[in-house]
């Protein structure tokens, strides 16, 4: 049994976009339907994630706005040219897409989009710094680049390997270098391995040991594990891209996930002082001058 929301939700209904909304093709209006699906089908795809998604902004409304915020601010300080530029593009994509599938219950399919979106800035971040346009291309033409040779890449770059020994000699760890320089325990490196294994259909990065049932259901244990890893992944992300564009603004939304309570939750000890340590480094003392308060419903930090 299914039931309808209270017409006044406006969660009840949906809204289609006008020709004109879009940046290409003409203003003509839109010709009917040629081959419309059945309620029946439409119904036995859209019904469970649907229902995930009302349950999650009821919830969770906060939380999907921080995100929002978020993922909207990294399209507004994106790079206009270049192979940073290209690779920012790319990174906002799987950020909407991670967000898109964690508010409909997609928690391992979420947390898998950050992996891409890691992989993409991590190479255009190398390659814009080393001017590297034929390792872009070939990327972009289907050849395959291992997350490890990258990295070790990233911390050979004399603008990358500035930043990193002075965050080692003050935090003990560093984004590609790790503590000792052989990257085992780098922040970038961990994270990526971390979110891999949602990649896979094995164990605890399952959706079903998350929702413990078939689904999509709603989950907190899985929403929190997909808003923790997407938090984390933006944080590293903001690095990538200025170490890529030193031009690049911090944006003002990115404050609410730098204060310390928030840290806590979603990021491992040893990463904290760095991630502060990166973002005083990278963006000055404050990060940005601006700073944004964002709190939860039950008065606490997001």
């Amino acid at each position: 049994m299914v039931s309808k929301l209270n017409p006044e939700d406006f969660r009840s209904y949906r809204l289609i976009l006008d020709p004109d909304d879009f940046a290409l093709g003409d203003e003509e209006p839109d010709p009917p339907p040629t081959d419309l699906v059945s309620r029946e089908v439409w119904e036995g795809i859209m019904t469970l994630p649907g229902d995930v998604a009302i349950r999650t902004t009821s919830h969770q409304g906060t939380r999907a706005a921080v995100l929002h915020e978020l993922w909207g601010a990294w399209i507004d300080v994106t790079h206009p040219e270049g192979i940073i530029a290209e690779a920012m593009a790319e990174g906002g994509d799987e950020l909407e897409a991670a967000l898109f599938n964690l508010l409909h219950g997609f928690y391992k399919q979420a947390i898998a989009a950050l992996r891409s979106a890691i992989e993409v800035m991590t190479l255009g971040c190398v390659c814009e710094i080393a001017t590297d346009t034929t390792t872009w291309t070939a990327w972009e033409n289907g050849g395959e680049i291992w997350f490890k040779e990258l990295c070790d890449k990233a911390q050979r770059l004399p603008a990358v390997r500035e930043y990193e020994d002075e965050a080692r000699r003050k935090t003990g760890t560093s984004l590609f270098a790790g503590d000792n320089g052989s990257g085992r325990n780098a922040w970038a490196r961990n994270l990526y391995r971390r979110i891999s294994g949602y990649s896979h259909t094995r164990g605890t990065t399952t959706n079903s040991y998350l929702w413990q049932s078939n689904g999509p259901v709603y989950s907190a244990v899985g929403f929190q594990h997909s808003y923790n890893a997407f938090l984390e992944t933006y944080v590293l992300l903001l690095f990538l891209a200025k170490l890529g564009c030193p031009g690049l603004i911090r944006p003002r939304e990115a404050s609410s996930i730098d204060q310390i309570d928030s840290r806590e939750r979603f990021l491992a000890a040893p990463f904290r002082a760095l991630a502060a340590h990166y973002t005083a480094a990278l963006f000055g003392a404050k990060g940005n001058p601006e700073t944004t308060d964002v709190r939860l419903p039950n008065g606490e930090g997001s």
